[in-house]
């Protein structure tokens, strides 16, 4: 199995001016039967995946060509067209093509990382967006306040409910597009501890990830001595 690096016509082909192969796939070995092959013949498989990939990444169409050795011990093989009659369609090549979908991912960070109670740190959350429909959410610890002034994100729809102490986001943003969310809170807390907040981003065509964007409360400041020799 090949791949050709040029457009073709199969009206005007010849052996003149056919396409230059531009890379060996790989092989099958063919076993020789002593009797003629069973009807529609004997199906053959190649692994396509990085040429597929490849073409899809540069935006050209897939060019596959089948080619066989020459040798006197390399014949009797028999190969159908993509446009044989309907009597043999189930004999066709077919190229089978899954499309996969792009795990999603989520990071959590927080600014400053440590802080007093009634200091105000700011959490920014980013993700990329899969062109599927998709949601956050951030249920804030105890520990933390309501945000300080209204949630913000460069694409979608954010909000936060009270009841709950949920700020949640919502939007379809195009595959690959950055989407950054922000908003500032307080701490609530005087205890000595490490305040952990974990936001949940579920997309439609991939599990739920989650990030945790940690922050030191009320920590001690040691300063050591500085020394010179």
């Amino acid at each position: 199995m090949l791949t050709i690096g040029q457009a073709w016509d199969e009206t005007t082909i010849t052996w003149n001016n056919a396409p230059l192969a531009r890379e060996n796939l790989g092989g099958v070995w063919i076993t020789p039967l002593q009797w003629a092959a069973p009807y529609p013949g004997i199906p053959y498989r190649w692994n396509v995946t990085r040429a597929a990939a490849e073409a899809y990444q540069a935006g050209e169409p897939l060019r596959l060509a089948v080619y066989a050795a020459s040798s006197p011990f390399h014949n009797g093989r028999y190969f159908f067209s993509s446009d044989v009659e309907d009597y043999n369609a189930v004999g066709r090549p077919t190229l089978t093509v899954a499309w996969g979908a792009p795990v999603a991912s989520v990071n959590a960070a927080v600014q400053p990382a440590r802080a007093s109670a009634g200091q105000i740190v700011t959490f920014t959350i980013s993700f990329l967006g899969s062109g599927r429909p998709m949601t956050l959410t951030d249920d804030l610890p105890a520990a933390l306040s309501a945000p300080t002034t209204a949630p913000r994100s460069s694409h979608g729809a954010i909000s936060y409910d009270a009841a709950s102490r949920r700020v949640t986001w919502r939007g379809t943003v195009s595959a690959g597009t950055a989407v950054f969310l922000t908003y500032p809170v307080s701490v609530l807390t005087a205890a000595r501890q490490v305040i952990r907040n974990t936001v949940i981003l579920t997309d439609a065509g991939s599990e739920p990830v989650s990030s945790t964007a940690a922050l030191i409360a009320n920590g001690i400041q040691v300063y050591l001595p500085l020394t010179r020799n």
